[in-house]
Formats: structure tokens, C-alpha cells, sequence
């Protein structure tokens, strides 16, 4: 037990100038602001996953459930009350077979498609609708290109 404290103490003495040597200070003025980091760094995602969209933030115009032109009323006030300034759509896998020409036009015109695993993709949330929450949020968007 002796030698081990006395290879530790040889350690610290032989160690103690190396890490002097590296030292790191910091000096924080509050008063002296910083650099400005945009708030459309941060955003909201929107993606097609389970009932994230149908079901979730969008139930037709003809659901039970109070909405205005389909999307959810509870939804769009809470993201109004968020002050979102951002929101990315479409997102994950569902934008690597959307394409913007399939969300226009009268809904039951649309063209559906399958993505994923084989989940048919009935496009009434589509382009025209995602600006529509876009506007009604009073908020910004991101599309993937395509």
C-alpha cells in the first residue's frame, strides 16, 4: 500500500507541470453579447410516419374533430403559440418518392403512390395544403428539393 501512494505522489509531481503547461482560462462578460444564432436553425419536421400527419395534424375537412380546410385547430394553435419559425416538409423516407405535382389539384384528382412498406400514399395532404399550415401558422417553410 506504501509504494502505491508513493508512485501516485511521483506521478503528481512528475505529471502536475505537463498539465500546467496546457492550462485553459475562460473569461465571461455578461454584459458584451455573443454571436447571434438564427432562429431558423430551429424548426419543426413533418413527416408521414403512423398518424403524425393523417390523423394527427390533418383529419379532412369533413372529421368531427374542429379543424379549418382539414387541419386540426388544436394543432395550429399550438403551433402558432410556439412561434415556429421553420417547418420542413416532406421529410424522412416519404420525400424520397414525393413529388410536389402529386399535392396539387382537386384532392380526389391526385395521384396516389406506395412508399415504405407498402403503405399506399393517398396525397390529400399534399403541396397545396402544406402552404395553406404554412400561412395559417404565420410561419416559414423548408421543401426537400426534388
Amino acid at each position: 500500500m506504501n509504494i502505491i501512494k508513493h508512485s501516485v505522489a511521483v506521478f503528481g509531481l512528475i505529471a502536475a507541470p505537463a498539465f500546467a503547461a496546457n492550462s485553459v482560462s475562460i473569461n465571461i462578460d455578461a454584459g458584451k453579447p455573443g454571436p447571434v444564432i438564427s432562429k431558423y436553425v430551429y424548426g419543426q419536421f413533418a413527416e408521414h410516419l403512423g398518424t403524425g400527419v393523417y390523423e394527427g395534424m390533418w383529419v379532412g375537412t369533413k372529421s368531427s374533430i374542429p379543424n379549418t380546410r382539414g387541419w386540426r385547430n388544436d394543432v395550429v394553435g399550438a403551433l402558432k403559440e410556439l412561434h415556429v419559425p421553420l417547418v420542413r416538409w416532406p421529410g424522412g423516407c416519404f420525400a424520397d418518392t414525393y413529388h410536389w405535382r402529386d399535392g396539387i389539384g382537386p384532392q380526389d384528382k391526385r395521384p396516389s403512390n406506395v412508399w415504405g412498406n407498402h403503405v399506399e400514399e393517398i396525397n390529400a395532404v399534399g403541396t397545396h395544403e402544406f402552404f395553406d399550415l404554412i400561412d395559417m401558422i404565420e410561419g416559414r417553410l423548408l421543401r426537400c428539393r426534388q
